[in-house]
């Protein structure tokens, strides 16, 4: 990341969300241990959800994203009440995704503003989380 408020600059931000969908999974697991938080949309309703159309499953999908300029690009029609919102790892950890997981719903890592996305069990994206963590040596955090 780039710039003094760490935003990434417009090169690094077009560059990341060309990647290959399990790329920018892998980027979303290192930055959300690094960074502490991420990112999300919401509007008055609430959060942002997708439909997933993945092998068939069609459940709704939470959408997360390694910083607000990632989310602000995916806003789209229809999501232009939406603003970033931050997740802290904490919440993450402890209340969004075993929510998630209870409510039967997935997420989806690191969408893009185009193309196809991982969409993927909150239990395993927490389990790569908690690897990535232990990896540099987080394992205490939250």
């Amino acid at each position: 990341m780039s710039g003094v408020s760490g935003s990434p600059a417009a090169r690094e931000l077009a560059a990341t969300l060309a990647l290959p969908p399990l790329e920018r999974y892998g980027y979303l697991i290192h930055r959300l241990a690094a960074g502490g938080e991420g990112w999300a949309l919401r509007n008055a309703q609430g959060w942002v959800l997708i439909r997933g159309d993945q092998r068939g499953d069609e459940r709704d999908a939470f959408c997360l994203w390694p910083h607000p300029a990632f989310a602000q690009a995916c806003v789209r029609e229809g999501w232009s009440d939406c603003a970033p919102e931050a997740v802290p790892l904490q919440e993450l950890l402890e209340e969004l995704l075993p929510a998630l997981a209870g409510d039967g719903l997935r997420l989806a890592a690191f969408p893009a503003p185009a193309g196809p996305v991982a969409i993927v069990d909150p239990r395993d994206f927490r389990e790569h989380l908690s690897e990535e963590l232990a990896r540099q040596g987080r394992e205490g955090v939250p």
